[in-house]
């Protein structure tokens, strides 16, 4: 059973299960994954969220870029999933150096890093909804009823 999660105006759906995952995942690992299978069951990725320095490399490196509107999103995306991307069907990216990741990204259809993006934003917006102050309590601290007798 989903509950729904109010985002600004829009409703994500996290089930129980899969934010008492994010949310341990993120305060014991530091990271949480996110596996989805696409295009029909033809592309299996596993996402993982970014560290605060990831971020801020990625920042760094796009301020210093110079394009089109779309050509600095489209290196952004490809940035940012050189980071977020772990698995891409049966390659482990995280063997790979940055630069092999970011090369392995730019090898790839437009559609399909804007796609592989998608999923990512979705992610992120799964787990800004788990972080919520309600939800992290309700996770992690079991509150019992009182009773006046």
């Amino acid at each position: 059973m989903n509950e729904k999660e109010k985002n600004k105006n829009e409703v994500i759906e996290v089930s129980k299960e899969e934010r008492e995952k994010f949310l341990e995942d993120l305060v014991f690992k530091g990271c949480a994954f996110y596996e989805k299978t696409l295009l029909d069951g033809k592309l299996k990725i596993k996402l993982k969220t970014l560290s605060g320095e990831e971020q801020l490399e990625i920042d760094e490196k796009i301020s210093d870029i110079e394009g089109t509107p779309a050509q600095v999103m489209h290196l952004y995306s490809i940035l940012f999933l050189s980071y977020a991307l772990v698995r891409y069907n049966d390659i482990d990216l995280e063997k790979l150096s940055k630069e092999e990741r970011v090369s392995f990204l730019k090898s790839k259809p437009t559609a399909i890093i804007d796609k592989v993006s998608e999923e990512l934003f979705e992610f992120n917006k799964k787990i800004k909804a788990s972080v919520s102050g309600d939800k992290v309590e309700e996770t992690f601290f079991e509150t019992t009823p009182t009773s006046l007798e």
